[in-house]
């Protein structure tokens, strides 16, 4: 085990999705979050992360591809 501990990142990710249209209230730059979130989580170091409100099956598709 590393000396530091285990290091675990929650994060709802706010990319909620209601059928065709996007959720406005909370971000009007989905894409731009959802293209930012591989890098972002690879730079927090995590050893286990959690994601919430990842609906849409292409946005899971893309966070695992990625």
């Amino acid at each position: 085990m590393n000396p530091r501990g285990l290091r675990v990142l929650t994060l709802n990710t706010l990319l909620l999705s209601l059928g065709k249209i996007r959720h406005a209230v909370f971000s009007r730059d989905l894409r731009h979050r959802l293209s930012r979130l591989p890098s972002a989580l690879t730079e927090a170091g995590a050893d286990i992360i959690g994601l919430q409100e990842v609906w849409n099956k292409a946005d899971q598709d893309f966070l695992i591809r990625e």
